[in-house]
């Protein structure tokens, strides 16, 4: 699989020029966090991701620091800034949009036109808005209570509100119906308290999940339950091996979500039609605000 596959295999026809392909590679080392889960998103080994970032590294003069949670690990400078943003550019003439998002929230995005989907995380909004700036992506959905609890977004990024999602839960058969599947505080503090609010205990999943497969994968008889956006709830049911059951008393979940987006896009056009693909999707999960 080619090294830009990862990002790009969701739309269309999209295909960056060789020139830029080993700049969106040291992009998904920043978005996976490590060699290894990006050569699993690339298809490619271990030894061959990192001995591109080597030589990315030497002719850059990059320097990597892996004691960063998130934020460049893997380095960056004016250079490779330019050429993201020459990236950007790319992909905007062509009509798609790098648009991140976590774990959760990703599969609301998929079938979007003029989108680009990288790998899953969860990310506070100050984090989400350091990757905006960079290039490293155009946009990113994330959950207004993650930005409360994990900083707002600084110079150089816009909000647009998508409107409210409802959420619900479900519970394998026999499970623990007041215990829910989150991901850790640190990772995502606003949807614990949001939890912890309706009188639902935390159980925090391993850092390691971080795509839907990996959350299902907890799943089991007797075990947690595991709130979903609503429209998802018959996919998660159909791809468990468990039975699975709503829980009516937490039927009021809901959250308001935002896109955020750089500053420096300028193709409203494209925007627009993105934004009223994200607003219609998931069978109208996303409930907009008049106007």
């Amino acid at each position: 699989m080619p090294a830009t596959d990862a990002i790009s295999a969701a739309a269309s026809g999209y295909r960056p020029p060789a020139l830029l392909r080993d700049v969106l590679l040291l992009d998904l080392l920043e978005l996976t966090g490590s060699t290894q889960e990006a050569s699993r998103h690339l298809a490619l080994s271990q030894p061959s991701v990192s001995r591109r970032y080597r030589r990315l590294a030497r002719d850059f003069g990059l320097r990597r620091d892996l004691r960063l949670r998130w934020g460049f690990r893997f380095g960056s400078n004016g250079s490779i800034r330019h050429l993201r943003l020459a990236a950007r550019a790319h992909r905007i003439a062509a009509g798609q949009l790098v648009l991140g998002a976590d774990p959760w929230h990703r599969p609301l995005l998929e079938g979007v036109g003029g989108l680009l989907l990288p790998p899953g995380r969860f990310l506070s909004g100050a984090d989400w808005s350091q990757l905006l700036r960079e290039g490293v992506v155009d946009g990113a959905l994330v959950p207004a209570l993650e930005l409360e609890h994990g900083g707002r977004p600084g110079p150089g990024v816009r909000m647009v509100e998508l409107g409210e999602l409802h959420l619900a839960m479900v519970v394998p058969l026999g499970g623990q119906r007041r215990t829910a599947l989150a991901p850790s505080l640190s990772q995502a503090p606003g949807m614990g308290r949001l939890l912890e609010d309706h009188g639902l205990r935390l159980q925090a999943a391993p850092r390691q999940a971080q795509d839907w497969s990996g959350w299902l994968a907890l799943l089991g008889p007797g075990g947690p339950g595991l709130p979903v956006p609503g429209p998802l709830t018959a996919a998660v049911a159909a791809s468990t091996p468990v039975v699975l059951e709503p829980l009516s008393a937490a039927a009021v979940l809901k959250e308001k979500l935002w896109l955020l987006l750089a500053e420096d896009l300028v193709d409203r056009q494209l925007e627009s039609r993105i934004l009223s693909g994200l607003r219609q999707g998931a069978d109208g999960a996303i409930r907009a605000r008049p106007g």
